[in-house]
């Protein structure tokens, strides 16, 4: 399974621990659940998340 579904999946769990219906229903919990996000993409892909923006973009597009 790819990171991107990955993450979803991850998402998806935490809404549901917190009965919320949208991404941005999340949002008093963002910080920590970013960490787990850029930890679950060093995982899966074996390198550190890209702190370049630029470089975060192009990631996500080769993802696609």
């Amino acid at each position: 399974m790819g990171v991107r579904q990955q993450l979803e999946r991850e998402l998806a769990a935490m809404k549901a621990r917190r009965n919320a219906k949208l991404d941005v229903d999340l949002t008093e919990t963002i910080s920590p659940n970013s960490l787990k996000f850029i930890s679950k993409v060093q995982t899966v892909i074996g390198k550190p998340f890209p702190d370049d923006a630029m470089e975060q973009l192009w990631g996500a597009i080769v993802c696609l």
